[in-house]
């Protein structure tokens, strides 16, 4: 069941399950939402408290023209985690997630309990620059094509695949621009020798 928080007008989504353990807050990577979490919030929640949000623009969650800096994500973050109670959660995240995640873990080390990132690009803003800034010049097709190879293997069933990459487009423009200026931005290396917590990087 999906519920509602807002902070400074802004509504977030989240689903919660489960009790007991550490607390664990999973967040999607970019474009996506929290259903893409789905298999992880199933099994932990067996045996532990779990929260899976929207990250705002995405999903269920409001899609503000502004907003969509690492600083913005974490502010979310932190505020959905106070409002709900859950003290030192495990973050895990996927992709973008997981950098949004180790961006709070290294502004405020002292917030989460634990860190898991799942295939989130760990790397200098010049790599990512180079890797993935020409697609801010591709037509929306050949972007589709990108992404399919590059998110999707050969075993992956094409109508998984073709439902995420329709989901993934379903962001506006307005909230996709912005936040591939955060990724390309944010210098995620230096974060990781940083980032003091416990952490698993799969």
């Amino acid at each position: 069941v999906m519920k509602f928080l807002s902070r400074s007008g802004v509504r977030l989504g989240y689903v919660e399950g489960g009790s007991g353990g550490n607390a664990i807050l999973l967040v999607h990577g970019m474009r996506c939402n929290h259903t893409h979490m789905q298999p992880q919030f199933d099994h932990f929640s067996r045996t532990h408290r779990v929260v899976s949000v929207d990250l705002r623009g995405h999903g269920q969650s409001d899609k503000p023209a502004d907003g969509y800096s690492n600083d913005d994500f974490n502010d979310d973050l932190v505020f959905l985690c106070n409002a709900l109670g859950l003290k030192k959660p495990v973050g895990m995240g996927h992709s973008f997630g997981g950098s949004t995640l180790l961006h709070l873990a290294v502004r405020e080390p002292d917030f989460l309990g634990g860190l898991v990132l799942f295939d989130s690009g760990v790397r200098t803003p010049e790599s990512k620059r180079g890797e993935l800034g020409p697609l801010r010049q591709m037509s929306p097709e050949d972007n589709r094509r990108f992404l399919a190879d590059r998110l999707f293997g050969p075993d992956d069933p094409p109508s998984l695949r073709d439902k995420i990459i329709a989901e993934m487009f379903e962001v506006p423009p307005e909230v996709g621009r912005p936040m591939s200026e955060t990724v390309l931005g944010f210098d995620s290396g230096t974060a990781a020798v940083r980032c003091k917590l416990p952490s698993l990087f799969l």
